[in-house]
């Protein structure tokens, strides 16, 4: 939804998480353009954690 909101443009750059086959296919442009305009990083080990509960 915050990708939605600020209207970014273009697809972003490849995502090189070790777990990027996990991030929804629904989610992954918002998720590139978020890693491009350094919104998001993922963590440490380069991985995203997608499925990691909320609390």
């Amino acid at each position: 939804m915050l990708m939605n909101t600020l209207k970014l443009q273009g697809e972003g750059a490849s995502l090189a998480f070790t777990d990027t086959a996990k991030i929804g296919a629904w989610a992954q442009k918002a998720v590139t353009q978020a890693v491009s305009a350094d919104i998001i990083s993922g963590y440490p080990d380069d991985s995203f954690r997608p499925n990691l509960p909320k609390w």
